[in-house]
């Protein structure tokens, strides 16, 4: 649960120069503050305890993420609730937070081994190529291969 929290937060510090490592100090200590703080909030929410185990699920699973069809099966529950309480839950949509996953799963792959595009982009569960590379795009602001030189 910590992790996918983590996995959430945005560090936001600005990039300027500071008077000390002291002051950098200072700012990570407030930015990791809140990221505890968003944590707790998430925790609190209604569905917490019933979303974290699918999100779990999202986050470990190597051969696919369950689809929302699939998950409201399970829970019993129609796909526009569960895509609502997960928003409210999380402050992501489902399909968005897949996405992400499976972008990090890819930038993962891409600094990790020698594996060819084609392969890491089919490892990522993706069929289209191109759509990938967009996405890819869209999350990193680089190409994948542009990401895979600046590691």
């Amino acid at each position: 649960a910590q992790i996918t929290a983590l996995m959430n937060a945005r560090v936001d510090i600005p990039q300027t120069e500071y008077e000390s490592s002291t002051a950098l100090l200072h700012l990570a200590e407030q930015a990791l503050s809140k990221q505890v703080q968003r944590a707790q909030e998430i925790r609190q929410k209604e569905h917490y305890e019933k979303l974290i185990p699918v999100r779990t699920q999202l986050y470990q699973s190597e051969d696919g993420a369950p689809t929302v069809e699939q998950l409201c099966r399970h829970y019993l529950i129609s796909a526009g609730h569960f895509r609502k309480i997960y928003k409210e839950t999380f402050g992501i949509a489902y399909h968005q937070d897949e996405i992400r996953t499976r972008m990090l799963h890819m930038v993962y792959l891409l600094t990790t081994t020698p594996l060819d595009l084609s392969a890491i982009v089919s490892r990522c569960g993706y069929d289209d190529y191109g759509y990938c590379l967009r996405l890819f795009r869209q999350f990193t602001g680089y190409t994948p291969n542009q990401y895979r030189k600046m590691n």
